[in-house]
């Protein structure tokens, strides 16, 4: 029987790579078009924006939770604490966040693509059932985030957790720590970079369809 640290990360590990092969699989399956509608090229880019971020977060999870493993069984751990996850936070905090929030983070967004690709799909046919089955996906999750946030122990909400993880990894961005591994480097900062660059390219794409249907749900409000 493995110690809880490393059955915690196992059985994080294995759902998360189920939601990154199911998400990709499905990344290329609502192409783009040029006589698409504002509306359906907004969905279109929005879920595949929301789908690839169900793929990167699950990865990252997948490779957070690996790193964790092997953590645990390469160094000496204190291993005294009130419960596991005490342990886990206070020996290897960044992994331990990273899986928590990047798990998490791919469920919510894979689910929301799966939403907007219904809505997208069936929107224009059938508008009541497009509706409720969006509500369905949209009532899932936030009895998912209610009951997330009532089993925390350590923190309040989920995005208190997002928040943890973010000043832990720019902790280890700027100082390094030998007791916890060395320091993050030029990638660190590339990566930054790259997800800048990515965010506005994204804003620009998303912006046209954004705005030409405002325009037309303006239009038919007025008329």
């Amino acid at each position: 029987q493995p110690p809880p640290p490393i059955d915690f990360f196992s059985s994080e590990r294995t759902p998360a790579a189920l939601i990154a092969g199911s998400a990709l699989g499905i990344q290329f399956t609502f192409p783009l078009a040029a006589e698409d509608a504002p509306e359906a090229a907004l969905c279109k880019r929005m879920y595949m924006l929301l789908d690839l971020c169900a793929v990167c977060n699950a990865l990252f999870a997948v490779l957070a939770s690996s790193l964790a493993i092997t953590r645990l069984l390469a160094d000496v751990h204190d291993g005294v604490a009130r419960d596991p996850l005490v342990m886990m936070y206070r020996e290897l905090p960044l992994h331990f966040l990273a899986v928590r929030v990047h798990f998490l983070t791919g469920v919510f967004t894979f689910a929301a693509a799966i939403a907007l690709r219904t809505w997208a799909q069936y929107g224009a046919e059938s508008p009541a059932l497009a509706r409720g089955l969006v509500l369905l996906v949209a009532g899932t999750l936030c009895a998912m985030t209610s009951l997330f946030n009532m089993t925390l122990v350590h923190f309040k909400s989920f995005a208190h957790i997002w928040v943890a993880y973010l000043q832990c990894a720019a902790e280890r961005v700027l100082a390094s720590n030998p007791a916890v591994g060395h320091h993050s480097g030029p990638l660190a900062v590339l990566a930054l970079a790259c997800f800048a660059v990515a965010a506005r390219d994204l804003c620009v794409a998303l912006a046209v369809p954004a705005l030409q249907t405002a325009e037309l749900v303006a239009e038919s409000v007025v008329g």
